[in-house]
């Protein structure tokens, strides 16, 4: 038995899931890593989180029609990487970490997309 590579629809299907989890990180980890107290971090990532999550649901049901969709997600990340700079919480090492991070990692996930 040979392995095949995933077809296009279970690879789209992992995008968009992690997408997804990432963009509820995203609304949830200001209370996880508590750093609910910095109000931009709580506010941008109370904003991304659910639009990230809303662009990698609409980007799985739309399938090969969708493409454009993930170019929402990938202007999405960088604005969350640079969020801590723009918005000035680039003090707090948790929120900034966080934010570059899933920032980064969602425009990839996001870019990938683009191409399937």
């Amino acid at each position: 038995m040979t392995a095949q590579a995933p077809s296009r629809p279970s690879a789209l299907r992992l995008i968009s899931i992690i997408n997804m989890a990432l963009g509820i990180w995203l609304l949830a980890s200001p209370y996880l890593l508590r750093f609910t107290l910095v109000d931009a971090a709580r506010i941008n990532n109370g904003f991304f989180g659910p639009l990230i999550l809303w662009f990698a649901i609409a980007r799985l049901a739309a399938q090969d029609r969708g493409r454009w969709v993930s170019w929402f997600n990938v202007a999405a990340g960088i604005l969350v990487a640079a969020s801590p700079f723009l918005f000035g919480f680039a003090d707090q090492p948790k929120a900034m970490i966080n934010n570059i991070v899933v920032g980064l990692i969602v425009a990839l996930v996001a870019l990938i997309s683009t191409r399937r």
